[in-house]
């Protein structure tokens, strides 16, 4: 048993020796005590008169960050009463002056002895001789204080104070800046001339119309310049503008192309017209937009599943005995039809049922404006609103003819028909390119086609090539006592003489919507007259303002008739001009205006991949990819070392990731069974596509308050890469994008790391690291 008694020796000996140390220093904390309360007594007499300050009882053991509030404030009133007690006995007469002027030094004077290096660093020559001279004093005030100091001699920057402060730190105050060796090449004066006088081009630097910039030589001598702007972009703004002023160029073409089109094609119908007697017509027929079912009184449920009701407007345009121009709008009024499109070779066997002759079919240019049957669909619908809004529900072809019998539309009357879809007994080969055919005009033995109206002899397919069988009777089948009414009144064209023109003109109530039409009208009802089937008259200029136009575009347009350029001067055989141009040096072609079939392009394997990804997140994360962005996103995205994934070739429009993303809906909803199921079936997952929308649109408002699972921008998943710890592998210039889409403040100096660090924040708010 004779360990544990050593141990417990030892263990006696170091508390005995441990409380020794501790009386040791109670009696030396006393003895200091006592001789302070001594000194404050033999001073405290002949200060102030004596009980002016308290023994001192205690001492403060701890540090002060770790001291209490109480014993902070029991110091700080016994120190003011000691300080307060020898500025009296120092000066008697001025001891509370004298006091604040020890707390509260003089700033004015406080940086004196920086004078001289101040005045040292503003002579300086050289940047590092600044350098090391500063850095002798850098440390000793805050940067803006300073700067505020350092103003009179020189004015100084942050990047400076920076420098001086690491030199300070690495070499030591005053140090002497090491600079690194520079090995420079010998440039021959005429290659530096060259380069010179190629990087001068106005083609990269153009002068600004303020500020100027300052150049100092080395002999310290200034000179001021003209302050320049450089021009030279990076190669991916190259090829963003480059795309850019490609496709504005087609789609300017495009629509110059668009409007001679369809001027080109109305001329038809006012040649047409112009020819018109009292045994001819001219109909203008097209089906109009589906009119939805209307109720009464609507429930909220009602509003889904309507069933559109088809309706066939046909007007014709007719010249009477009187040599005016008559208007009739019939509507054919269906429950259910199918719009197809084979009226161009059904039309002439129909015709000879009903005896009559049809002698050419002609297309309107798409997007070209409104025509007859436009214009009369608005009066119509109206008549049926209102017949609904006297109580009535419109809920069959019935329905519509009865609003449109209630409140009769001027020139138009209806009928209920019915189609009978077994009489379809028209078969035909398929032409080739129809679509790109816009007029046609029907001969005994064979149909002529034309591109545009009235450009060429056309091209003639004879009735053999087409037919296969042709079309027989129709059997449209009329509704008993729901046949075409008498129209309430025909709308008649008048034509006016020069005399009414005249006073139409000196008081216009209706101008013509046509750019350059002079037209003017007293009512509203024969401006839409004139619009329909009326012939737009353009004001012609005289002759002396034909001449001052023609002054002013001469000096407001560059003449290049008379320019030969140098590159073909020297070979004579290159033709300034080729076959089929309209004008010298015009770039347009014969037939530059013809629609053009759009050809299919065949996508890389790695645009596959980017869109199928981004169609895939927006799947899976509920927020699904706008095909307008997608491809704005295309043009900026970049992989991880931040160089662009496309080339310019590459890049896509929104009609063709729009069409993309379809194909591939498309194509897993074949996968997932959902094509090919019954009606019921189709309706239960109707039903779960909008349960899950409305979900959608329940979480949408916390998705937009709080980050939402995942974090992703482009194809990244920022929540798989932080939990894999990948965040690294991006490049600087990407994570500054990157925490820029997020509107993470960030700095330009700022390093990876710090990046990654404010992006990791971001992330850790959301709920898969939560969890």
């Amino acid at each position: 048993m004779p360990l544990p008694l050593i141990g417990l020796g030892c263990r006696s000996g170091t508390d005995s020796q441990s409380s020794g140390d501790d009386e040791a220093a109670e009696s030396t904390s006393e003895f200091t005590m006592s001789a302070f309360t001594d000194a404050m007594q033999k001073l405290n007499p002949p200060a102030t008169g004596g009980g002016r300050v308290s023994p001192l009882t205690s001492q403060l053991k701890s540090t002060w960050e770790e001291a209490k509030e109480h014993d902070k404030e029991i110091c700080i009133d016994k120190s003011t009463e000691a300080c307060t007690l020898v500025c009296d006995v120092i000066a008697p007469k001025a001891g509370q002056e004298l006091f604040q002027a020890c707390f509260t030094p003089d700033k004015g004077t406080s940086h004196m002895d920086l004078v001289p290096l101040m005045q040292a660093y503003s002579n300086a020559m050289t940047i590092m001789l600044r350098t090391q001279i500063l850095s002798l004093y850098a440390y000793r005030y805050p940067v803006k204080t300073l700067q505020e100091i350092h103003e009179p001699y020189a004015k100084l920057s942050e990047w400076q104070i920076r420098c001086a402060r690491a030199n300070a730190r690495e070499c030591g105050p005053g140090s002497m800046v090491e600079k690194s060796p520079c090995d420079r090449v010998r440039l021959p004066a005429i290659k530096l001339d060259h380069f010179l006088e190629f990087a001068n081009r106005p083609y990269f630097y153009q002068d600004v119309s303020f500020s100027t910039r300052k150049l100092r030589l080395s002999s310290g001598k200034k000179i001021t310049m003209p302050n320049v702007n450089r021009k030279v972009t990076s190669e991916d703004q190259k090829n963003d503008l480059l795309y850019d002023i490609q496709k504005s160029s087609e789609a300017i073409v495009q629509w110059k192309a668009h409007i001679m089109r369809s001027v080109n094609q109305e001329c038809a119908k006012q040649d047409i017209i112009a020819k018109l007697d009292q045994t001819s017509y001219l109909l203008v027929i097209d089906w109009a937009m589906k009119f939805l079912q209307l109720r009464y009184r609507e429930k909220q449920s009602d509003w889904y599943g309507k069933r559109g009701l088809s309706w066939h407007i046909s007007s014709v345009v007719s010249r009477s005995q009187s040599n005016t121009t008559e208007v009739i709008s019939y509507a054919y009024l269906f429950d259910q039809c199918t719009q197809d499109c084979s009226l161009v070779t059904a039309v002439r066997d129909v015709a000879k049922e009903v005896g009559v002759e049809v002698h050419s079919y002609h297309y309107s240019e798409p997007q070209s404006g409104k025509d007859i049957y436009d214009r009369i669909l608005c009066p119509m619908k109206s008549s049926i609103r209102a017949y609904c809004n006297e109580g009535h529900d419109v809920l069959t072809a019935v329905d519509m003819r009865d609003g449109l019998t209630q409140h009769p539309v001027k020139g138009t009357t209806a009928a209920v028909r019915i189609v009978d879809e077994s009489k379809n007994t028209l078969c035909i080969n398929k032409i080739e390119h129809f679509s790109s055919f816009h007029n046609f005009e029907y001969g005994d033995t064979g149909l002529r086609v034309w591109k545009c109206y009235g450009i060429g002899k056309g091209k003639y397919i004879p009735c053999d090539v087409i037919y296969i069988k042709h079309q027989g009777e129709t059997s449209l089948q009329t509704i008993e006592s729901q046949g075409f009414y008498d129209p309430p009144e025909k709308r008649v064209v008048k034509r006016r003489s020069k005399d009414s023109k005249e006073t139409e003109s000196t008081t216009p109530l209706f101008e013509c919507s046509v750019l350059g039409c002079v037209e003017v009208f007293e009512t509203f009802s024969q401006l839409e007259l004139h619009l329909d089937v009326g012939k737009h008259t353009v004001s012609r200029l005289s002759q002396y303002d034909a001449v001052k136009r023609d002054w002013a575009l001469k000096f407001s347009s560059i003449d290049t008739a008379g320019i030969e350029c140098s590159s073909c001067s020297s070979d004579s055989s290159i033709p300034l001009t080729s076959p089929g141009d309209t004008s010298p040096l015009s770039p347009l072609r014969t037939g530059w205006t013809v629609s053009k079939p759009r050809g299919s392009v065949r996508f890389s394997e790695n645009v596959k991949e980017y869109l199928t990804a981004r169609f895939t997140l927006g799947e899976r994360t509920g927020r699904k990819a706008d095909p307008a962005q997608v491809a704005v996103d295309m043009r900026n995205a970049k992989n991880e070392s931040n160089a662009r994934l496309f080339t310019r070739e590459q890049w896509l429009t929104k009609s063709q990731v729009q069409s993309f993303f379809s194909r591939l809906a498309a194509m897993r909803r074949k996968d997932q069974g959902v094509i090919g199921i019954s009606l019921d079936e189709q309706e239960d997952v109707q039903c779960l596509q909008e349960n899950s929308e409305r979900e959608d649109l329940v979480e949408k408002v916390n998705k937009e308050i709080k980050v939402s699972h995942p974090v992703c921008n482009d194809t990244y998943d920022f929540c798989e890469r932080y939990h894999s710890n990948t965040l690294q592998k991006f490049n600087v210039v990407l994570l500054q994008a990157i925490c820029s889409h997020f509107e993470i403040p960030v700095k330009l100096r700022d390093k990876k790391q710090i990046l990654v660090d404010k992006l990791s924040e971001v992330i850790k708010d959301c709920q898969c690291v939560s969890q």
